[in-house]
Formats: C-alpha cells, sequence, structure tokens
C-alpha cells in the first residue's frame, strides 16, 4: 500500500511538473518582446534565470531554448548550440526537445548543409518552436528547393512561410525578405506589412497592433500580453488591454456604424433626447448614410467608459459621436484614443484633444469665442484698453483668464478686473469699484461736490462722485439675465454705457460678451443700456443666408421647435463625421485622416472643417443690440474724412 501511494505521488508529480512545462513561462514572452528592439536585453534576461541555480522545471527548458535561439541571431554560435545541447541532455522527454535539436540543425547549417542536417530541417514539425527558428529554417528550404528544381508553387508556400514567421522580429524579417524577395513574385502573395521602428516598448505595441489590424487575433493577444508584462508601468496599459478584448471579440467592424454618446438618464435626459432627434435628422437629410448606435453614459465618466467600449468592442463601431458633459468629454477621449477610434465630442469644456490624434472637438469653446469676440474689437472697434467683470464661477473666471491672456498678448491693456459672487442681486458695489468710486481718498472730492450742489440750492444728498475709468470696453461673461442687472448698476453709478451718457460730451464705454446673451429678452429687458453692445455666437437664426433658412425650416417642420446654437453644432458635427466615415469606409485611421480633411460646403454654425488642432475652424457672427432687437453687426458708413477704399 505504502509503495503504491509513492507511486502516485510520483505519477502526480509527474503529471503536474508536464502541465506547467508545456505553458511558455512570462518570461520567454517577455523576451520576445525586447529581443524585437533590444536582443542583448533579451538574452541577459534568460541567461541571468539560466545562471541563477532555480532550475525551475516549468521555467529553465524555455529559457534555455530561447537563450540559444536569440544567441544564434546574435550570431554566437557555440554559446547557442552550448544552451540548445544541455536542453536536449538535462529534459531528454520534453517537449522542447526536438525544437533543440532544430536549433542545433539551424547552428551547423550555417557551417554546412549535411544531408541529416537538411533532413532534421524538413522532418521537424512547427509546435513550439521559436517563430524566427521557422522562418531560418524555411528560407533554408526555400532556398534548397529552388536550387534543386523543386515546383515554384511550394517554393513560393515555403517563402511566404518564411516571411510569415518572420514578421515578429525586425532585423530577422529584413533578413529573409532580402533572400527571398526574387521568389514573392505571385500576385497571390500579400506584401508584408511594413515592420515597426523605436524603443523595443513602441516595436511591441505597433506589432500588436498591426496584428489586431490584420486579424492575426492570437498574435495580437500574445503580443499585447507580453508588453503587459514586459512594461507593467507603460503608459499604452490601456490600449494594450483593449487590444486583447477587441481580439477575443474578432474585432468586429462594421463600415458606416457610428457610435452615439449622450447622457440619456438622470438631469440631462431631456436634453439628451433634443440632441438625438438633431442627430437623428441630419442623417436622415444626407439620405441615412451611417448607421447610428446610441450609448446612455448616464452622465457619468464610469458610465461613459463603459459605453464607449461597448459601442466600439461590442458593436464594432467605426467613429464615435459624443459625449455632451464637460466632465466626461476626457475620459471618452482618453478611451476613444486606446481604442484608436475617432471621437469628435460635443463638449465646450475641458481639454479633449490633448489625448491624441484620434480625438476631435465639435463644438465651439470659450477660447473661440473669445478670440472672434477680440479679433471684431480689435480690428472693427479699434479698442486698446479694457475692464473685465466676471461672476465668481468657473466659466466666469475661465473666460475671464482667457480674455486678459489674448489682451495682453495682442499688445492691449486691462486696466481693471472685478468679480462678483453669482448669487449677488445687487450690483451698485460692484459698479461703484469698477467705476472707481471706492478709491482711497475721494471722500474730499465728495464732499466739496456736496458743498457745491448746496450753494445751488441742490440736494447734497444725491450728489455722487463721477466715475473714474481707463478703459474703452468691458468685458462681461456672464448670462443675459445679470447682464441687466449689472449694465442697469452701471448706468446708476453714471457710467455712460449703451445708449445712455450723463454729459452729451461722453463717449460710452462698449459692453462685451458671449453666446450666453443671446437672447430677446436682452432687448427689452436691458434697454438702453445694453444697447450697442456686441457679442458673439456660432448661430444666427434670423439670417437671410438660404443655407440657414432651409436648415431652419427643415428644424421645425420634424423638431417642431426653433433650432438653437446647440442644435446647429450638432447637425455640422453630425455632417462632418459622416463624411469622414464615408471616406474611410471600415478602416479608424482612415477614418482619422479624413477628419482632418473633409469639408462641408453649407455649414450652418459656421465650421466647414476640422483645423489642425483637431478643433473646428468656424466662423462667428459678431451680433449687436439696436433699439428693435439683436442684429448682426455691420460697419458704419464712412465718414467724410474716411473714404471707401476699394481695395478693402
Amino acid at each position: 500500500m505504502k509503495r503504491s501511494l509513492i507511486i502516485l505521488a510520483l505519477l502526480l508529480g509527474c503529471a503536474a511538473r508536464s502541465q506547467t512545462s508545456n505553458t511558455q513561462p512570462n518570461i520567454v514572452i517577455r523576451a520576445s518582446v525586447i529581443a524585437a528592439g533590444d536582443r542583448m536585453a533579451a538574452i541577459r534576461l534568460l541567461e541571468d534565470e539560466l545562471n541563477s541555480g532555480r532550475h525551475d522545471p516549468a521555467v529553465e527548458p524555455w529559457a534555455m531554448l530561447w537563450a540559444g535561439e536569440q544567441r544564434r541571431l546574435s550570431n554566437d554560435l557555440p554559446q547557442a548550440r552550448a544552451w540548445l545541447e544541455q536542453l536536449a541532455q538535462r529534459y531528454p522527454t520534453h517537449l522542447l526537445k526536438d525544437p533543440a535539436i532544430l536549433g542545433m540543425a539551424m547552428v551547423d547549417a550555417t557551417q554546412a548543409l549535411s544531408g541529416n542536417t537538411l533532413a532534421t530541417l524538413q522532418l521537424m514539425g512547427e509546435s513550439n518552436v521559436p517563430p524566427t527558428m521557422n522562418a531560418d529554417r524555411f528560407r533554408i528550404l526555400a532556398e534548397v528547393g529552388e536550387k534543386e528544381g523543386t515546383p515554384m508553387p511550394k517554393v513560393r508556400r515555403l517563402a511566404q512561410k518564411s516571411i510569415a514567421a518572420a514578421a515578429s522580429d525586425p532585423a530577422v524579417l529584413a533578413r529573409v525578405k532580402a533572400s527571398l524577395s526574387h521568389l514573392l513574385v505571385d500576385p497571390q502573395v500579400t506584401p508584408a506589412m511594413a515592420q515597426p521602428t523605436g524603443t523595443a516598448e513602441e516595436i511591441a505595441l505597433a506589432r500588436a497592433r498591426n496584428a489586431l489590424k490584420t486579424g492575426d487575433f492570437e498574435a495580437a493577444v500574445t503580443q499585447a500580453a507580453g508588453a503587459v508584462q514586459t512594461w507593467p508601468a507603460s503608459a499604452h496599459l490601456l490600449e494594450l488591454e483593449y487590444i486583447q478584448r477587441r481580439a477575443a471579440k474578432n474585432n468586429p467592424t462594421v463600415a458606416g456604424k457610428v457610435g452615439v454618446l449622450l447622457p440619456a438618464s438622470g438631469d440631462y435626459g431631456p436634453a439628451a433626447a433634443q440632441l438625438r432627434q438633431v442627430v437623428q435628422l441630419a442623417n436622415v437629410e444626407a439620405g441615412s448614410p451611417i448607421e447610428l448606435v446610441f450609448g446612455d453614459t448616464l452622465g457619468t465618466t464610469e458610465g461613459t467608459a463603459a459605453e464607449i467600449e461597448r459601442l466600439v468592442i461590442d458593436e464594432g463601431c467605426v467613429a464615435i459621436l459624443g459625449p455632451l458633459l464637460k466632465q466626461n468629454g476626457d475620459e471618452a477621449a482618453r478611451r476613444a484614443q486606446a481604442l484608436r477610434t475617432p471621437l469628435l465630442t460635443f463638449t465646450q469644456g475641458g481639454d479633449p484633444t490633448s489625448a491624441g490624434s484620434f480625438a476631435f472637438r465639435g463644438f465651439m469653446t470659450l477660447s473661440h469665442q473669445v478670440e472672434a469676440l477680440l479679433n471684431h474689437s480689435f480690428e472693427q472697434e479699434g479698442h486698446q484698453r479694457y475692464a473685465v467683470l466676471h461672476p465668481e464661477n468657473g466659466y466666469g473666471e475661465r473666460a475671464a483668464d482667457l480674455f486678459t491672456a489674448s489682451v495682453t498678448k495682442r499688445g492691449g491693456t486691462i486696466t481693471q478686473i472685478v468679480s462678483y459672487s453669482t448669487d449677488t442681486t445687487d450690483f451698485r458695489a460692484t459698479a461703484q469699484e469698477i467705476t472707481g468710486k471706492n478709491i482711497v481718498g475721494r471722500e474730499q472730492e465728495l464732499q466739496a461736490l456736496k458743498r457745491e450742489a448746496k450753494r445751488r440750492d441742490e440736494d447734497p444728498k444725491r450728489v455722487m462722485l463721477p466715475p473714474v475709468f481707463e478703459y474703452e470696453a468691458i468685458f462681461i461673461p456672464d448670462n443675459h439675465r445679470r447682464l441687466v442687472l449689472v449694465s442697469s448698476a452701471l448706468a446708476y453709478e453714471e457710467l455712460p454705457v449703451g445708449s445712455f451718457k450723463q454729459h452729451e460730451d461722453e463717449t460710452p464705454v462698449q459692453l462685451l460678451g458671449l453666446n450666453a446673451w443671446n437672447n430677446p429678452q436682452l432687448v427689452s429687458h436691458g434697454g438702453r443700456y445694453v444697447q450697442n453692445s456686441a457679442f458673439v455666437d456660432a448661430f444666427w437664426v434670423y439670417t437671410d443666408d438660404d443655407t440657414i433658412k432651409d436648415f431652419n425650416a427643415v428644424f421645425e417642420g420634424t423638431v417642431e421647435r426653433s433650432p438653437r446654437v446647440i442644435d446647429a453644432l450638432t447637425w455640422d458635427a453630425t455632417r462632418l463625421i459622416t463624411a469622414a466615415v464615408l471616406q474611410g469606409g471600415d478602416d479608424r485611421e482612415a477614418i482619422r485622416s479624413a477628419m482632418s480633411e473633409v469639408e462641408i460646403d453649407d455649414p450652418v454654425a459656421g465650421g466647414k472643417r476640422l483645423n489642425e488642432d483637431r478643433e473646428v475652424d468656424r466662423q462667428f457672427h459678431v451680433l449687436t443690440i439696436g433699439k428693435q432687437g439683436i442684429t448682426l453687426w455691420t460697419p458704419p458708413p464712412p465718414t467724410e474724412e474716411e473714404p471707401i477704399n476699394p481695395a478693402q
């Protein structure tokens, strides 16, 4: 009984040892990845393990085989043969014994190709043989076959097998192609993909990408997994993970299929539903050339990540529109870059394009608006000195910073920056600050004015200090409701704004703003204090342009409401990505390239194409406020002192 138990234990131990030794260990995977860029580093990794004294039967035979092969490729033939002989002698029943014998034959073949050596190359199987060893083995057999008059189709098949096996190692591939290029004249032979260059990590990543793209999913998984194990702190870990997940699903890729990320659930659900209508309508009006698949981000970064993965990895979408919310745009861009799938966001804030070349933005940003506003202010109004009056929130502070930086860059001057709480409803103190009425030392001036009023039999309590300011325009990045309160407070403090002037000889200070001013209520509620102000927007519904008129008619007839700027931006973004997807087909990289090339002839929000920063190159409307309403700004007629310049 005891003897039976001992035998059983030995059998179980052998079974366990056989099971572990059949699996290629991590160190060999890492070495194969490293070898493509630095063969000696791979050799050091393997031989450090072999010289460690561990003698792990699950690792050592594999390390011997690959150390021998890497030594052979580095032309160190004695050491190559030494490792292969040790493997064959120390592990006579191991499944790697035959690859070791083949390796020794490959070493011998560099000296002389005897009959026994040639027979070994012909008869040994391909299983568990390093790809580079198979590459050289089939190269030799192809060359021998050509010399001995073997039928050319068979010789070409050997040459093709050699090229395919060499693809994992740039140096071996170059050598094999140089030897066999004259045999690869069959039109059925597919040219080998250009081999990547760079660091070992970059080469490994490129090889994994290429394998995924060409449909060699097993190689894609192997290459990506090996890279993860070799460089666990790689900046490309997310992409390497995605390569493995996509390969496991056979990388579905459906030409014309576009995913749309919107926050369909939660507080933003109604807005998302409206934008979904716009995207669908834009596609229908174009003849439904693309297939739309909608994903619900739930308004969260986690939901965004899950949905973009589903749309690309499971659904096979070749491009993505959205998301809408600023906090999700950067996350979507990061994942789109790792998925190497073009993304055109609907976000105004954040910095999605910094994620990489697959990330684009379809909406206007604060920076775009500020630049358009200052182009007008400097070039058409001739302003040089500005004040900034902004709310204490992220939007106001960001806009104020952008405005200040751009004015300074253009050579202008910011004379004053004043902020106010968004809870404020009484702006008199704010107005007094920006008009200089709280300057220390003006108390005596005020008392003198009151005494003068008393001498004229006027009520001294109604006397106010005159405003003191050194600016020609005030930038107010806020919504139209607070602008009404701010402008009336400025006028109350006797600052000449709009069409209001306390004294006839005063030149009014122009108020400047962004598209948050674009509301008809501003005219009736702001009155004379906001007249002649200027602001910018990408969309103006009341235009004589036939393109806009047609868009308005289609939109109102289908959606049953007037379009807003967000609708126009979404419409144009959908048309841009549609044009790129139709040009790029089922190739995501081709679609990415097309994104920077395509143009739409009739944009409704001023953007025909994407610029080199992967943002929409947009023309803005400059709007102003008159007595009858908001209108497009037009230059004033020339005076007699300013004759018309026919060159303009």
